[in-house]
């Protein structure tokens, strides 16, 4: 019986330690037939984009389809300014794009489809209005490396906007095939027939307003909120039970199809471009390809694999893939933490800067060749010039050429938008005595010359020599370092 059960246990041993298989394997096929139809001014796929959150309008009860006059002010423009600039110390010039949300009327969500007055909230001491307090965030951006332009919404219209009646009138708001205005589930207002708006004019006049109030063409970009092609609603089933349920098309009632209203968006899209502003959105659609270079949801896999970096990239991915592939975390959601002081939220920054961003921006160099995933739920993708990542036992990890550039929450990656050559050490938890070896590029280097890089510059931390082709480094926890390799 000993020996049995001693059989058992080893042939289960065996069993849970055996390597595990591979469960699919993904050539990356970007279309060869894929075309800009539209000009960018932003390389998305190299720029750090994220929102910083100004205000809340509010309402009362459960359904927001009217502001109560009420404003919940989470962040001023002169926090806005400090947090730009420290993360462009931070981040040592990278290219950036803030879209600011909640500028217009009570703040987010207020008044659309109308966006012609400033949230008077933000108006900074001395300045006459807030349009004028939002132009000067916008020249201050250029300073420090970031285009700062707007959150709008194009589909929402609510009953007590300014342009309400007109719409109604005009009969451009969508509806049902009873006729019915087209309310959202959860009170997200009545949605717009993109085709409507615009064949009668009213978008055009809409945007050229927003352009003639503040300088988006000087910006370059600007981020439509909720660019959907269907009404969110919640609807009943066979039990009386609520599911919410994506309703195509939106506007029944005017005999529009689905694919009449991706057109239309495709003209607003191309109408913006020919101001010299992108588009970017909150969701991919099938119809935008060649249309827009940056989707703030990046939770599909297949978009990986369908299209390179440059030809569309995404923002935070909460799924395993961000590992992988390098993501642009939300920082809209550190900013917005009231209760955290600034000099916490600049260091929450810090840490998600050197653990996605310069993953994100260094891979985005490289093309795409296979993702590898296994049965256990490890995974590994290829790309070009010998990179590699790994996720194994949860822990991911990067490779050149078998050289470890990242593991965990350590990271000795090259700064490659830096000129000369740079490689940024960072630790979460810190670590003494690690070595690193020098990746592809750094063979002939001979000593970096060290500093810490914090909110307010670098600090001369010393120099350190490279034996062998390798360095040894101590990082302090949450501690930044830059080396400059000579």
């Amino acid at each position: 019986m000993i020996k049995r059960n001693l059989l058992v246990a080893i042939a289960l041993s065996a069993a849970f330690s055996a390597p595990a298989q591979v469960a699919s394997t993904t050539e990356f096929t970007p279309s060869a037939d894929f075309q800009w139809k539209v000009n960018m001014r932003h390389d998305y796929s190299h720029t750090l984009v994220s929102k910083l959150f100004l205000c809340q309008a509010c309402y009362d009860g459960k359904l927001r389809m009217r502001d109560n006059g009420k404003k919940d002010l989470r962040m001023n423009l002169d926090e806005c300014h400090e947090a730009i600039k420290a993360m462009d110390a931070i981040s040592l010039g990278m290219s950036k794009v803030i879209y600011l949300v909640g500028w217009q009327y009570n703040g987010h969500d207020s008044k659309y489809p109308a966006f012609f007055e400033g949230n008077t909230s933000l108006t900074r001491p001395g300045d006459k209005s807030p349009i004028e307090s939002l132009k000067w965030l916008m020249r201050e951006g250029k300073k420090y490396h970031t285009a700062v332009s707007l959150h709008i919404n194009l589909t929402d219209c609510y009953p007590d906007s300014p342009l309400f009646d007109e719409y109604v009138r005009e009969d451009v708001i969508a509806r049902d095939k009873n006729g019915k205005l087209m309310e959202s589930a959860y009170g997200w207002g009545y949605k717009l027939s993109y085709v409507e708006e615009y064949n009668k004019g009213l978008l055009q006049k809409r945007v050229d307003s927003l352009c003639h109030l503040l300088p988006i063409s000087k910006a370059g970009t600007i981020h439509v909120d909720a660019f959907i092609d269907h009404v969110p609603q919640e609807i009943p089933d066979e039990n009386g039970n609520l599911q919410f349920l994506n309703v195509r098309p939106m506007d029944a009632y005017h005999g529009h199809t689905p694919e009449e209203e991706s057109e239309a968006q495709r003209k607003i899209i191309k109408y913006f471009d020919d101001k010299g502003i992108d588009v970017t959105t909150e969701w991919f659609s099938e119809g935008f390809p060649g249309y827009i270079s940056y989707v703030y949801h990046y939770y599909d896999k297949s978009l990986y694999t369908r299209f390179s970096a440059a030809q569309l990239s995404g923002g935070d991915d909460a799924s395993k893939y961000a590992d992988l592939f390098g993501h642009c975390k939300h920082i809209e959601s550190i900013f917005i933490q009231q209760e955290k002081s600034m000099e916490k939220k600049i260091a929450e920054f810090k840490d998600a800067f050197c653990l996605s961003s310069l993953k994100r921006d260094f891979l985005n160099h490289f093309d795409r060749i296979r993702l590898t995933e296994y049965t256990n739920g490890d995974a590994e993708v290829t790309f070009s010039e010998g990179v590699r990542t790994t996720l194994s036992d949860g822990v991911a990890r990067l490779w050149q050429n078998e050289v470890l550039l990242a593991e965990g929450e350590n990271v000795f990656i090259p700064a490659r938008w830096v000129d000369g050559k740079n490689i940024i050490a960072y630790s979460h938890d810190g670590y003494k005595g690690r070595e690193w070896t020098l990746p592809a590029g750094f063979e002939k280097c001979r000593k970096a010359i060290v500093t810490e890089v914090t909110a307010d510059g670098e600090t001369k931390v010393g120099k350190l020599p490279v034996r062998n082709g390798k360095i040894t480094l101590s990082v302090k926890p949450s501690q930044m370092l830059r080396l400059r390799m000579k």
